[in-house]
């Protein structure tokens, strides 16, 4: 009875520890950033810009009466203001023009310290942006938006963006 309780206890022991192992293989796993290719993380960039592009067109055609609703701004101001967070994450090392076609220019890269002043530039005017859109003051919401453009935008696309 001793040797089987031993054995059972160290066979125990053993999957035990494999459980472990394998937790612990599964939540490195899942807490380790994605790593993808040059190439990936270049056509994801675009799939976020395109994004951006796609609620600040919206937003404008609102505003013109063009089609949408007063009441959907706030939802694409918040949009832009969680997308403006994820650009500083859109431009990995290894996704410059060697890793395919785009148009970020390698002062990104060689510059890291202006391009995060500019995209904490664009994160801010679009938290702004949010923040106006709640209030329903459509004047200080189209105001915002001027600056969004200037600030936001243009501010980032004319010093790091190659055309």
């Amino acid at each position: 009875m001793w040797t089987y309780q031993k054995a059972h206890y160290a066979g125990q022991k053993a999957h035990y520890a494999g459980l472990l192992l394998i937790l612990t293989l599964t939540l490195t796993a899942l807490t380790m950033p994605a790593q993808a290719d040059g190439a990936g993380a270049i056509a994801y960039r675009k799939a976020v810009m395109s994004s951006v592009g796609g609620h600040l067109k919206a937003i404008v055609g609102i505003l013109k009466g063009q089609g949408g609703d007063k009441v959907h701004l706030l939802a694409h101001a918040e949009s832009l203001a969680a997308l403006a967070v994820i650009t500083q994450d859109a431009f990995p090392l290894g996704s410059d023009a060697a890793a395919g076609k785009t148009d970020a220019a390698a002062r990104i890269w060689e510059k890291p310290q202006d391009f995060k002043r500019a995209t904490d530039a664009f994160i801010s005017e679009t938290a702004a942006l949010a923040a106006a859109a709640k209030t329903g003051d459509l004047r200080a919401f189209g105001k915002q938006l001027g600056v969004v453009g200037k600030v936001g935008c243009k501010g980032c696309h004319s010093a790091f963006r190659s055309k």
